[in-house]
């Protein structure tokens, strides 16, 4: 249930030095109510003057007070500590994801992404607040409590030390399992919440191919999974606790039963076995607590890690760096550049150079890399790996630079298209494009057709819940962003055409022909007509970059690109 990323938390030890005093307190208090309590009963037992039980017995209400009033200022200290933590957490991961956008969501999930911004907080918060004082009375309390219970009766003292251990070692033991569980648990979660979004959005075209009945069915199975991890992570997490309370009972049964056989030979006197005994569940108490929430932390555990993990997947740009501006005379050159995701290789060692305003291709089978190469060119996510060298000067470990990004223009299957109008749509780039440029691109990419179905023309509201699109259009949109913004000259295509019929393909590929003129256009494909007009060409498989050169060069001394564009032409075929 703890965790080192808690350390990485800012003002945590002055945080866990203010919870070591507030144990304390609480400490000495149980203490106060103990000495008390016990003197008091002693002095009524033996006949004692009522008045002297009384101040005994004051003793222990005053400390008994004294407990809740720190309990009560401890609870509105760590709850405000949670709280900023909380909230500078949220903070940066939307920070993350705006920086990043869609490359995070989609690496992550979009589900995942919306809950761990949401509820993956509130998790988080209530993580460290259930865990933070409880780890430190842990640490605490029992040393003290064993301290005074030594002082009162040494035998005693002996006992619950050497219990202690034994009970730290089985909460290690058993939590282990639970939190083993709770991982499968949590990843369950993410797959439900990922394919249940992903379902809800393809909700029309599963209805219009009369499929919509399969993909409930595949819901439910995966909730059904989700479900048998929640069970099994409360089974064994309610069996620990049990098991924890059992060795508690176990442990003070034998301390009373001590006490009891001391007792009653003469050889301990009744106010310091009174003493010990009150003190004896006080100092099992913090573990037992501990453990009592391991589950209900769990949530918070995980959630922690992925925040974590999104947030780490983006670094803060160079500011003080400005890149060269692209033009036909630039080189990229990229080094040994590599790509993992939670451990797995999606690219490895890629080395290439990119001149001037050239036409590359990548190509490959599906999950061979090609987004993601083209999302480090993109500079949309920073290289496990490797390094980019732009114009011969100093290696770049990422190309994640706003002077970058203001050159570059990605274009991937789906382009966003924003709820506003299409002019705001198409001037995304350049908001200050004259009306006369904007209908000669309109005219160029041919979209007048579009415009003139329009009841508002340029001001009609387009996007999501207004008027939809289809794709061409959506992609004729994008171009259109591109050739509005003189700046960009790098255009990275992936797959943009890879959800079109033929017919609308060859209508559009005119209109991006033109487009990549006195550009440097990186283009992964698998439409085999695209080769035609790229200059070189990239195959990747499995993320390495197994051949490179010019269509026809590959075609007659490989074997890697010739076996892709028969298994291409089968496809087609098909």
């Amino acid at each position: 249930m703890f965790d080192k990323a808690i350390f990485k938390l800012p003002h945590i030890h002055r945080t866990l030095a203010i919870l070591v005093l507030f144990a304390m307190m609480e400490t000495a208090c149980i203490l106060g109510e103990a000495f008390g309590l016990s003197r008091g009963l002693v002095a009524l037992w033996e006949g004692g003057v009522f008045e002297d039980a009384l101040w005994n017995l004051s003793l222990f209400a005053c400390s008994f007070v004294c407990v809740r009033i720190t309990l009560d200022l401890r609870e509105a200290f760590i709850s405000s500590y949670a709280l900023r933590c909380a909230r500078g957490t949220r903070k940066d991961l939307f920070s993350a994801l705006f920086q990043t956008g869609a490359p995070l969501a989609q690496r992550f999930g979009t589900a995942t992404s919306a809950a761990m911004a949401l509820e993956g907080i509130d998790k988080m918060k209530e993580y460290l607040k259930l865990v933070l004082p409880k780890l430190v009375n842990m640490m605490v309390l029992p040393l003290m409590f064993a301290f005074a219970i030594a002082c009162a009766d040494w035998v005693s003292g002996v006992i619950v030390i050497i219990l202690l251990p034994s009970m730290v070692l089985l909460m290690v033991l058993i939590g282990k399992t639970t939190a083993e569980k709770s991982r499968v648990q949590h990843g369950a979660f993410k797959v439900m919440s990922n394919h249940f979004i992903d379902s809800v959005r393809g909700l029309p075209t599963l209805s219009t191919f009369a499929v919509s009945k399969t993909y409930a069915d595949r819901v439910y199975e995966v909730s059904e999974r989700f479900r048998e991890a929640t069970m099994k992570m409360l089974k064994s997490a309610q069996l620990s606790g049990a098991v924890l309370d059992l060795f508690a009972t176990l442990a003070i049964a034998a301390v009373s039963i001590m006490l009891g056989l001391r007792l009653i030979d003469g050889s301990l006197t009744l106010l310091p076995a009174l003493f010990v005994l009150i003190l004896a569940p006080e100092f099992f108490r913090p573990i037992r607590e501990y453990a009592s929430d391991y589950h209900a932390s769990l949530d918070g555990v995980n959630s922690l890690h992925t925040i974590e993990s999104m947030i780490a997947s983006v670094s803060v740009p160079p500011s003080t760096k400005t890149l060269p501006s692209w033009n036909g005379s630039s080189t990229l050159e990229l080094e040994g550049v590599s790509q993992a995701y939670e451990g797995v290789s999606v690219l490895s060692g890629v080395t290439v150079s990119l001149k001037g305003y050239a036409r590359i291709g990548v190509v490959g089978t599906s999950g061979s890399g090609k987004s993601t190469l083209l999302r480090l060119l993109a500079g949309l996510e920073d290289p496990a790996a490797g390094a980019f060298v732009l114009d011969g000067r100093d290696p770049l470990t990422t190309l994640r630079y706003e002077s970058w990004e203001e050159q570059v223009a990605y274009i991937p299957q789906d382009p966003t298209i924003f709820h506003a109008s299409l002019r705001e749509n198409l001037t995304f780039y350049n908001p200050q494009a004259s009306d006369e440029h904007l209908h000669a691109v309109i005219e160029k990419l041919g979209l007048s057709e579009l415009l003139v179905q329009l009841p508002q023309g340029l001001d009609t509201l387009i996007g999501e819940g207004a008027r939809g699109l289809s794709g061409g259009q959506a992609q004729r949109i994008a171009l259109a962003r591109v050739v509005l913004d003189e700046r960009k000259r790098i255009i990275l295509f992936d797959e943009p055409t890879a959800h079109l019929d033929i017919e609308t393909e060859m209508e559009l590929k005119q209109a991006m022909v033109e487009v990549m003129q006195e550009r440097l256009v990186v283009f992964a494909t698998h439409r085999l007509h695209w080769l035609d007009t790229l200059d070189y060409l990239l195959v990747l498989e499995e993320g390495k970059l197994v051949e490179q050169g010019t269509t026809t060069q590959l075609l007659e001394s490989t074997t890697h690109f010739v076996t892709l564009v028969r298994a291409l032409r089968g496809g087609e075929a098909a």
